[in-house]
């Protein structure tokens, strides 16, 4: 979708780099006014090349495991999944991250409902004959899912780790009726803003993923949460484990290309962070573009003076999307996700 001169995101100013505050921060202030603002919105829808600075710099990249780029083709009926760990942790914890994240794309993977609401603010002055354009393009994504099942149902079909700790798990879902002992609710958000004025130009956003796990064979729950914060090429990554927080990496981590050019009918994100936090944003890229294309409702309004013009609109949407994971490639320390909707 292409808008004017002008494409811009976000709610982040350009002062914001200190990420490790942010329940203080601009970010985080602004996210939480959006999302007030989404919900009301969204109500009447719902239904019961600078790298990230470090010390370190890691010179010989990591391979990527063989299954990333052949993936089986997933069907009604079954689905594969990858699950990744983040970098650095312990093997057995690192497993049962991975095995949980694999849970939460499944869930993602078989259904999801993805409501959506943009905001695109243009502000045209003209002065002394020059004019003066700024703009902003900001949109706010929420992705809910469930997934029902039982452990048998789940199959590891590979598991490994690399010498940055992290567990890559491919994993095949295959359903039986009225059998289920476990649920798995996912949730994923995303604040995310393109900002342009004259020569400046800022891509920003900040994804969060959650899981809960219940079972009903055992006490108590497991979850994850993960939140990545982005201003232009620069990360923060958050994450936790059953409460617990993760560490982030030290180092820039690096990774060996696994293609030539660059896949088609694919997006890309930056490597900088590890596996996970390059999968997350790419993935999600693909399920964000495919809502914008059902636009269900769209709001308009304007302030017109002989030197200035202010325009806002508003768009929301909400769809159910089906999709399945093709295949992930990796080119000059970038991370490459090709997935296919089923719903087109």
């Amino acid at each position: 979708m292409k808008v004017a001169p002008i494409i811009c995101l976000l709610l982040l100013t350009c002062n914001l780099w200190v990420f490790s505050q942010e329940e203080d921060s601009n970010t985080y202030k602004d996210y939480k006014n959006f999302l007030e603002t989404f919900h009301s919105e969204l109500d009447e829808y719902s239904e019961p090349m600078a790298e990230t600075d470090s010390p370190y710099m890691v010179t010989n990249p990591e391979p990527l495991p063989d299954f990333f780029s052949s993936i089986p083709n997933s069907g009604s009926s079954i689905i594969y999944a990858v699950g990744i760990s983040d970098p650095f942790m312990a093997r057995e914890e690192g497993r049962k991250l991975a095995l949980l994240r694999a849970k939460s794309m499944l869930a993602i993977q078989k259904a999801s409902v993805v409501k959506h609401m943009s905001d695109y603010f243009i502000n045209e002055r003209i002065n002394n004959q020059a004019e003066d354009i700024s703009g902003k393009y900001i949109d706010f994504y929420m992705i809910t899912s469930a997934l029902t099942y039982d452990s048998v149902d789940i199959e590891i079909l590979a598991d490994t780790v690399n010498r940055y700790g992290e567990t890559m798990m491919l994993v095949k879902y295959t359903p039986e009726p009225n059998h289920a002992t476990d649920t798995l609710i996912s949730i994923g958000e995303c604040l995310s803003s393109e900002i342009r004025d004259n020569s400046r130009y800022e891509v920003n956003h900040r994804i969060e993923l959650s899981s809960e796990n219940k079972s009903g064979l055992k006490k108590g729950t497991d979850n994850f949460n993960f939140i990545s914060l982005r201003v232009q090429k620069a990360y923060e990554v958050n994450s936790s484990f059953k409460g617990k927080k993760i560490a982030p990496p030290s180092y820039t981590l690096r990774y060996k290309s696994t293609v030539e050019e660059e896949p088609g009918n694919s997006h890309v994100s930056y490597l900088s962070d590890g596996l996970w936090n390059a999968y997350v944003e790419a993935f999600f890229k693909h399920l964000f573009i495919q809502a914008k294309m059902y636009a269900t409702k769209v709001k308009t309004t304007g302030d017109y003076h002989s030197s200035t013009t202010k325009n806002l609109n508003r768009e929301i949407t909400r769809s159910q999307q089906y999709f399945r994971l093709d295949k992930v490639s990796i080119l000059e320390n970038r991370m490459y996700v090709n997935v296919n909707f089923l719903n087109e």
